[in-house]
């Protein structure tokens, strides 16, 4: 299953991974830019929110992103806490 919604919401921030098989399928979306400003930062958040199957996990520890993960209601994403 491809959900296309958090590279609609995000373009400059998400992007795929070509199938490993060979088949030039595009079949695995993932964070290609890391978020640096605000901006784009809030636009990450959207991305993991509109995502299906809670696809994206966030392993990093600074706090104001974490609380900004679970305020946005994504606490799930949180890898370690």
């Amino acid at each position: 299953m491809i959900c296309r919604a958090p590279e609609s919401v995000a373009p400059d921030l998400i992007g795929f991974c070509e199938d490993l098989l060979g088949t030039n399928r595009e079949s695995h979306r993932y964070f290609k830019k890391q978020p640096k400003t605000a901006e784009e930062l809030d636009l990450a958040i959207k991305a993991v929110q509109v995502g299906c199957c809670e696809a994206y996990d966030y392993a990093g520890a600074d706090p104001v992103l974490k609380e900004k993960l679970r305020l946005a209601g994504e606490g799930v994403a949180i890898d370690q806490d």
